[in-house]
Formats: C-alpha cells, sequence, structure tokens
C-alpha cells in the first residue's frame, strides 16, 4: 500500500510540474507572437493603424512559425482594422475575454491574449495542440508503465518542456538584447530630427535657418530608414535562414553588374573599384537580390572605412564553392575587433580626421546573407594593408 501511494504521489507530482512547465513555455511562445504582430501596428494619434497585407504576412509567417490561428486588430468602436485566420468559421478572437485565457478543448483549444493598443484592441490565439497531445502522451506512459515510468517521466517531461521552453528564452533574449540596440541606435537621429524641427519652428521668419534645419531633418529621417530596413532584413533571415528566392544564377555577371552601379558611389567619394572578372561565368544556386545586396555591403563597408584608394574585387571558384574577395586600401581593422565585426552595432576604426557612418549593422547582415545561403564570411588583412573581407559560397 505504501509504495503504491508512493508511485501515485510521484505520478501526480510529475504529470503536475511537467504540466506546469509546459504552460510556462506556451505562455511564453504566446507572448513572443504577440510582440511579433505588435511590430506591424502603429499609432496615429490614439488609433491604432495596420497595413492589411503586412499584417497578413506577419500571421502567415507565425502560423508557421508559432502555430498562431488568428490575429484580429479590432478599433475602439468595434470594428475590424485588420485580420489574419486560418479558419474563418471557428473563429477565437473575440474582444471580450480575460487578458491570457484557453479556450476550446482537444485539437481546437487555443490560448488568446487580448493587448490594448491606443484605444484598439490587439487578439492574437494560439494553438495549444501539441501541449495537449503531449500531456495526453505523459498521462498514458505514466498511467502504463509501472514504477520505473517516475524516473522516466521525470527526465522525458523535462526534455520536452525545456525544449519547448529554451527557443522561446533564446527568442526573447535575443530580441531585448536586439530592441535595446536598436533603441540606442534610433536615439541619435531621433534626438537630432527634434532638435532641428525645434530649430525650425523658432526660425519661420528666417527661410534660410528653416531650410538648412529641414534638410537635415531629411537626413536623420533617411538614416532611421536605412537602420530600420537593416534590422528588418536581419530579423527576416534570422527568424526564416531558409526563406530564400533561388535561382540559377551567372554569378560573374551579377558582380559585374553590380559594380558598374557601384563606381557611382565610389567616384562620389573619391575612389576607385576594380574588378577581376574570371575568364568563364561561375554558375551557382542563389538569390539574386540577396547577392547583389551583399555585394553592396561589402563595397559600402570598404568606402566607410578606406576612404581612399581602390577597392579591388575578385571572383574564382572550385569544384564546389565560389569565393568572393573584396579589399581596400585603408587603415585595415586591429586583430583584436576582427573577431567581433560581425556582431550587431559593432562599428569599425574610422580614418584619422574622419567617422565612419552607418551603424555597425553591414557586416552583421552581410553574415546573415552568406550564412543562409549556407556559406561562411571572414576579415583578414588586405594585399595592400587596408580589410580583406573573404567569402565561400557552395555551388
Amino acid at each position: 500500500m505504501l509504495l503504491s501511494a508512493l508511485l501515485l504521489a510521484g505520478f501526480v507530482g510529475v504529470y503536475a510540474s511537467t504540466s506546469r512547465l509546459l504552460l510556462q513555455a506556451a505562455t511564453s511562445t504566446q507572448q513572443l507572437a504577440t510582440q511579433s504582430m505588435l511590430e506591424t501596428v502603429r499609432l496615429q494619434g490614439a488609433s491604432p493603424v495596420a497595413n492589411a497585407i503586412e499584417f497578413e504576412e506577419e500571421f502567415r509567417e507565425l502560423s508557421t512559425s508559432l502555430a498562431v490561428v488568428e490575429a484580429t486588430l479590432w478599433g475602439a468602436k468595434g470594428e475590424r482594422l485588420a485580420q489574419g485566420v486560418l479558419n474563418a468559421h471557428h473563429s477565437t478572437a473575440s474582444r471580450l475575454g480575460a487578458e491570457l485565457e484557453a479556450q476550446g478543448h482537444g485539437a481546437a483549444l487555443v490560448m488568446t491574449q487580448r493587448t490594448p493598443i491606443g484605444d484598439g484592441l490587439l487578439v492574437v490565439s494560439r494553438s495549444l495542440h501539441d501541449l495537449g497531445a503531449t500531456k495526453r502522451i505523459l498521462a498514458r506512459m505514466l498511467l502504463w508503465m509501472g514504477p520505473l515510468v517516475v524516473l522516466a517521466a521525470m527526465v522525458t517531461g523535462w526534455f520536452l518542456a525545456g525544449r519547448a521552453l529554451h527557443p522561446a528564452e533564446r527568442a526573447f533574449a535575443s530580441q531585448r538584447t536586439f530592441m535595446a540596440d536598436a533603441s540606442h541606435e534610433l536615439r541619435t537621429p531621433l534626438s537630432i530630427a527634434r532638435a532641428h524641427a525645434e530649430l525650425a519652428i523658432e526660425s519661420l521668419h528666417s527661410p534660410d535657418i528653416a531650410r538648412s534645419a529641414f534638410k537635415a531633418i531629411t537626413h536623420a529621417v533617411d538614416d532611421m530608414a536605412t537602420l530600420s530596413a537593416h534590422m528588418l532584413m536581419i530579423a527576416r533571415l534570422d527568424g526564416d535562414p531558409h526563406g530564400l528566392i533561388l535561382s540559377r544564377l551567372a554569378l560573374a555577371e551579377l558582380v559585374g553588374d553590380g559594380v558598374f552601379e557601384l563606381r557611382v558611389l565610389a567616384h562620389k567619394h573619391k575612389m576607385q573599384i576594380a574588378y577581376d572578372e574570371p575568364e568563364v561565368d561561375i554558375f551557382l544556386e542563389g538569390d539574386g537580390a540577396q547577392l547583389r545586396r551583399l555585394l553592396t555591403l561589402l563595397v559600402d563597408n570598404a568606402i566607410q572605412h578606406a576612404r581612399v584608394g581602390t577597392i579591388r574585387i575578385s571572383l574564382s571558384a572550385e569544384r564546389k564553392h565560389v569565393f568572393l574577395l573584396v579589399e581596400d586600401e585603408g587603415p585595415g581593422m586591429p586583430e583584436s575587433l576582427m573577431n567581433t565585426a560581425f556582431e550587431r552595432f559593432v562599428r569599425g576604426p574610422a580614418p584619422a580626421q574622419q567617422t565612419v557612418a552607418g551603424h555597425g549593422l553591414g557586416l552583421a547582415l552581410a553574415q546573415s546573407i552568406v550564412q543562409a545561403h549556407g556559406g561562411l564570411i571572414a576579415l583578414a588583412r588586405s594585399r595592400a594593408g587596408g580589410l580583406g573581407v573573404h567569402v565561400r559560397l557552395p555551388k
């Protein structure tokens, strides 16, 4: 009797603790899904506004990655402003209800979170079918497998809960760091824009001063737009590293066209680009738009940090790999910085008496593009003493 009671108590304890951990994982993932949908919504005054296409695209991505089944943005008067739903005949995104609650049962079990935004409301529902299935499997194991099931269930339960919880924890930690860095970087152009907006208001009687202030505001807005575009691209590649549009590319031609366009940018900074084009074209499977962006990022990085001389670009291939090399004649980069240069918001040294434009996202985005193609990227000293960026891509 005592053994049976101990086994029963062990079964109940294991089931309860595992269920609690699984629910924590589900709650963390729910919060991550809601935060991702909130990023598609902006406020005009107190009213939430969302682009229906962007809202639908974000919902589709989350339905695949985080099992989101419905997301609805409600206005102040109860009107639907935007919606994404997998099953239009079984809506769970009601405006009324608790801030966080579970609805339904079995395969239809969902967790719904309601988040006020301005005078509206964002409602996001996520399927808990996997959670219910995991708990049912665990219950059967505890009931059928005898005395050894206590130990086995504890290991299995912790494993399942850990596997479900750790990705969400890593995603939250990464998101917190990324958003903190992004907020820091956005603070400078926002401060510049605000200061010049105040100057323009105070100087309406002086057209020259007002014009200069508006010009500075325009530059600050362009700066924020570039930063936002780079952050969104990195986030998209991190979230779906295999979401490339692949086709068979003539890489030598692609790089040659890119060099032709980038020579104008280099000339503007009193620099030249020399392209060592291969005698025969080189083909690989890749995303043409992303690889053109990669070349632009590497050349722009060379322009910003070298500021003088010639940027040399070479392309070669072996049996299974393609090699792209971008070298400059600038001051180079310290060995200590090469280990962290691909981290986000890390800037390289500026040439003497000059400042480096940008936010330290160029090499981070370049690395994301290369890794999405299954390649490698590394830094080394160039033959001219500057910086050389070596890229290896699979054919």
